[in-house]
């Protein structure tokens, strides 16, 4: 199935099939795969877990292994087929033309090395007439572009010194050192709370009103493509089943399977005055006290501090940071009470002291009848 466009497009995936072979197995993976993508524009691949969202991408990076065989069809960039290129001509195309954000950060970086040292290697290694001074600055100016406060600073850090959120940033300016025209990204909000995911997704949106870059973004979240995407391709079993301006997907899906994953996205309803959570690390709002009149666990007032950790600098050094501060929660018995919140707000924290798997220095918990001393764990 493929959506027509006026202009020329960037990518051009028709009638694309592979097969995966293990031994005297044969396994169809992708059948029939046709989409296009323009210039400056935000494509989306959805679909369940195995669907072949991720096999796609890797098919155009020419990242599979060799156990993938293509059955048919073809895969042309700019109006040249890439899927039968030599393998150095395959390289030299893949970074610095089209590049990609994966899922895992972590795994994405090196840890001993400084982000600022990565990302200037990766522009040497695209572009051999740069000095090395050109690649550094370089790679100050990507990690600006991404939103890494004061960038020639943070350029000596090393991945362990980012938060998850500031990691996948030096992730995509990693992508963005060749200048490239697309950007295939694998899922590469979903290891990011609800906040941080947030950001990545508007810096994907200025990254491409700003180079002109085209993104395929592989998601199995709606909500992500309907955020930023401008098409969507539906995906099940290999095959495509339906493609179309995301508005038009979103409002008016013509595919049973696309229904159904949009009927399987939560919908929240937040009544009407319900108490927000206030403050920094671990701070709740009223409402953690509510509750039945006999619930079976009670914990009012926990609060804890941590002092700092490996290497600090800045105004701040030395100053403890509280994990949590004057937390209570009452669970109702046979209930299910979700704690949510970005990282770092405290969620772990609470929990490992309600399962006495950590102390407290101040609150108190009551199980039943019976209550507990916080500042001792175990």
């Amino acid at each position: 199935m493929t959506v027509e466009h006026v202009t020329t497009p960037l990518l051009r995936v028709e009638n694309l099939g592979l097969r995966h072979v293990s031994g005297s197995a044969t396994t169809a993976i992708l059948s029939d795969v046709s989409f296009e993508l323009g210039r400056g524009e935000i494509l989306g691949i959805i679909g369940e877990s195995g669907a072949g969202k991720s096999t796609v991408g890797n098919a155009i990076l020419g990242l599979l292994s060799p156990e993938f065989q293509q059955t048919s069809g073809t895969i042309e960039f700019d109006g040249k087929a890439i899927d039968g290129m030599a393998a150095d001509e395959r390289q030299t195309l893949r970074g610095r033309r089209i590049s990609a954000i994966f899922q895992d950060h972590t795994a994405s970086l090196d840890p001993l090395m400084s982000v600022g040292a990565q990302v200037e290697e990766t522009c040497l290694a695209l572009d051999s007439s740069l000095s090395r001074r050109e690649a550094r600055a370089r790679a100050i100016d990507l990690l600006a572009r991404v939103g890494i406060p004061e960038p020639e600073r943070r350029y000596r850090n090393y991945p362990h010194q980012f938060s998850g959120g500031q990691r996948q940033r030096v992730v995509i300016a990693i992508a963005l050192a060749g200048s490239p025209d697309i950007i295939i990204a694998d899922e590469p909000t979903s290891a990011l709370d609800a906040t941080v995911q947030k950001q990545v997704l508007e810096l994907l949106k200025i990254l491409v009103d700003e180079t002109g870059v085209s993104i395929i973004l592989v998601t199995h979240d709606m909500g992500v493509i309907s955020e930023i995407t401008n098409r969507v391709l539906v995906m099940r079993k290999g095959q495509v089943v339906e493609a179309d301006r995301t508005t038009a997907i979103l409002d008016q899906p013509g595919h049973d399977y696309t229904k159904k994953l949009l009927a399987a996205v939560p919908r929240l309803r937040i009544p009407t005055g319900t108490a927000k959570a206030e403050g920094d690390g671990g701070q709740a709002g009223s409402s953690a006290l509510d509750g039945d009149q006999n619930p079976l666990l009670v914990a009012e007032g926990l609060s804890k501090q941590f002092a700092p950790q490996g290497f600090a600098w800045g105004a701040g050094r030395g100053k403890p940071k509280f994990g949590l501060r004057d937390v209570g929660i009452r669970l109702p018995r046979g209930s299910i009470t979700g704690i949510v919140g970005e990282s770092g707000s405290g969620k772990t924290t609470f929990g490992r002291i309600l399962a006495g798997l950590d102390k407290a220095p101040t609150g108190r918990i009551t199980i039943g009848e019976h209550a507990f001393d916080v500042s001792r764990s175990g």
